[in-house]
């Protein structure tokens, strides 16, 4: 479930891409997703707020498997 508007940016995109991250494609998704959703939140922006905002049921849950479960050392 992409968050409208900025979710198909290029340019996040683009930039997502420069890091070379050794990630699926679900995981871009949810980055680009998770990255949309912080530039639209109007209010503090955390996940308890993105979550409450911008993502429902199946989909918060794959993006806290997305937080907690990718190897973000590297």
């Amino acid at each position: 479930m992409p968050i409208d508007g900025i979710a198909n940016n290029s340019e996040i995109s683009n930039h997502i891409n420069i890091l070379n991250l050794d990630f699926s494609k679900p995981q871009v998704s949810h980055l680009n997703n998770l990255v949309a959703g912080i530039i639209n939140i109007e209010s503090k922006r955390n996940i308890s707020n993105l979550s409450k905002k911008f993502l429902s049921g199946k989909y918060r849950s794959s993006v806290t498997r997305f937080l907690n479960n990718t190897p973000w050392d590297g």
